[in-house]
This record gives C-alpha cells, sequence and structure tokens, in this order.
C-alpha cells in the first residue's frame, strides 16, 4: 500500500509540517494514531489546533518507475512519427 502525505496547519493557516505520513504527525504533534486518523478522515482538530489535509502520496519505486518508462516510450513514438512526417 502507498502511503499518503499530509500537511499540517493551525488554526490560522500557518504551515507546521509539510509532506508527512500520519506517523510523522503523530511522533512531531505527540498525539495518538487515533488523533491523527480522526483529524484526516473527519476533519476533527488534533488538540483543537492542527488541521491535517491529504495533499499527496508517497512514490512508489516499482510502479512510479513502469508508469515513467511507458510514458517515455509514448513521447518517444510520438515525436518519432512526428519526425517522420516532415
Amino acid at each position: 500500500m502507498v502511503k499518503k502525505l499530509y500537511e499540517v496547519r493551525n488554526r490560522s493557516g500557518d504551515l507546521i509540517l509539510e509532506s508527512a505520513t500520519s506517523g510523522e504527525i503523530r511522533e512531531a504533534l505527540h498525539c495518538t494514531t487515533a488523533q491523527v486518523n480522526n483529524a484526516r478522515t473527519s476533519g476533527d482538530h488534533i488538540f483543537g489546533e492542527y488541521e491535517v489535509k491529504e495533499v499527496d502520496r508517497k512514490l512508489s519505486r516499482k510502479v512510479d518507475f513502469d508508469l515513467l518508462r511507458e510514458f517515455e516510450s509514448v513521447c518517444d513514438q510520438l515525436l518519432g512519427s512526428r519526425k517522420g512526417k516532415k
């Protein structure tokens, strides 16, 4: 399973953590896993102060490498067919 990345902001909107996993949030804010899960799924604030929002996902070496290779292959094919029309 690919881990998701979150940002944490305080009530005034200041960025506290950027691109952090739920485990990193738990360690940085000294809270429980349940508090992090509630914040990310239902919009609760951790300690009434911190909002957690999903922003990205961690890269998977195998899956993302295969996708990149396929993308490059398609680009090469498109550019190659375009060169032949000149």
